[in-house]
């Protein structure tokens, strides 16, 4: 019996958005600070009290649709091998589209790694790069779900424990912003700041996946469900299609399953475009085989 891969929505057709304001320089010309520096509509995570307090607004509910705006199109997940790393290990990180289409687009990485305290506090020198593609950060074209890989980094003894932050941002080939991606990963479980979204635990029932942990109430959700590199469920970039979270931002229902004739581990890789945050939970559940 062959592996079945369920794809509850999939929708391929690039959507027409606005992108925001254009820069004067083409992206292709600004090394990755000065593009960072430039690029209209970002949120700025090296002063996280006033990012949070800008985006994150009342709930929406599920018969709402917000307009997206510079930095929120929902083009693609930000897919993660770690959510915890350990020293000596790599971390790798991939873009996966959530649509098709023939665009191009740009990708920047900036690093904030966290000081004495776990958290970024400026010890630390902030780090830039082109997202790692075989053309230089350019993104020539996209396809639904294929993974799309952007950087490796192997953490060393030297670095400090706590909270490393990747600041994923898209723009289009004259510079403008389409989507700003926010990850968290952790070098060891330890430091003192909380994350500020993350899955807890995974609860599989028949209508789909029930999560527990803390998550966005002001936006959609958009999400994959994923076997390892394997996408099983993927929703976009609609967000009538989306998941929304509980008012307390406690419980998230995922819906629908995916079915697999081998015991298989499930990870979870979800990003909000309200607080451009990702979350990323790596085997958040086996789901076994019926005998």
């Amino acid at each position: 019996m062959k592996t079945i891969f369920l794809l509850l929505v999939v929708l391929f057709a690039f959507f027409g958005i606005g992108f925001g304001q254009t820069m004067t320089r083409s992206s292709a010309t600004l090394d990755p600070k000065s593009r960072f520096e430039q690029t209209v509509g970002l949120i700025d995570p090296t002063k996280p009290r006033l990012a949070k307090s800008e985006v994150v607004g009342p709930s929406l509910g599920n018969d709402k649709i917000p307009a997206f705006g510079p930095g929120e199109n929902p083009v693609f997940l930000l897919s993660s091998n770690h959510e915890f790393v350990q020293p000596g290990e790599t971390l790798e990180l991939s873009l996966v589209p959530m649509v098709t289409t023939n665009r191009t687009f740009f990708g920047t990485i900036q690093n904030l790694k966290p000081g004495y305290s776990g958290d970024y506090d400026g010890t630390e020198r902030v780090g830039y790069c082109n997202a790692d593609t075989a053309s230089g950060g350019s993104i020539n074209g996209i396809t639904a779900m294929q993974s799309i890989h952007i950087l490796s980094r192997k953490f060393n003894p030297e670095d400090s424990y706590g909270r490393n932050q990747y600041n994923v941002v898209i723009t289009d080939d004259n510079g403008t912003l389409v989507q700003q991606i926010l990850l968290d990963v952790y070098l060891v479980n330890a430091g003192q700041y909380s994350r500020w979204f993350y899955i807890d635990t995974t609860r599989q029932t028949s209508n789909g996946l029930v999560l527990t942990g803390n998550f966005p109430v002001s936006s959609p959700i958009f999400y994959m469900v994923s076997a390892g590199d394997r996408t099983g469920l993927i929703t976009g970039p609609y967000p009538e299609y989306a998941a929304y979270a509980s008012d307390n931002g406690r419980r998230l229902v995922l819906s629908g399953t995916v079915e697999y004739t081998r015991d298989t581990a499930v990870t979870i890789t979800a990003w909000s475009p309200g607080t451009r945050q990702a979350f990323v939970k790596r085997d958040a559940l086996v789901q076994h085989r019926e005998q």
